[in-house]
């Protein structure tokens, strides 16, 4: 991840927000900059980025498996993710995949 895993775009003397979620390995981050991250918590080093076209409103990440992540967007989509690990051992073709890790993407109906 070359660049800073998030950035503000709110005025200085207003909040940022950031969402966050962790469980015993990781912890996940949503933002106004359209992007998810989610940590290595005991290095505090980003391990991957979960897209939206806007504003990143929850990171969820599962407790039960540590490899499975859901985000929500202001795009209207909420996004599973899986690990490359994951996927592999479920059969899901990478290639077929945005980043390799998207599972599913659903959109709200209007």
């Amino acid at each position: 991840m070359p660049r800073a895993p998030h950035r503000g775009f709110t005025p200085n003397d207003e909040c940022f927000f950031i969402f966050l979620d962790a469980n015993e390995q990781y912890l996940a981050s949503g933002s106004e900059d359209n992007v998810g991250v989610v940590w290595d918590r005991n290095y505090g080093i980003p391990l991957c980025r979960l897209p939206h076209a806007e504003v990143v409103n929850c990171v969820g990440l599962s407790q039960t498996n540590p490899e499975v992540a859901v985000s929500v967007s202001d795009d209207q989509s909420i996004k599973v993710w899986r690990s490359t690990r994951l996927c592999r051992e479920l059969g899901i073709d990478l290639k077929e995949k945005t980043h390799g890790t998207l599972l599913a993407n659903i959109r709200s109906r209007r």
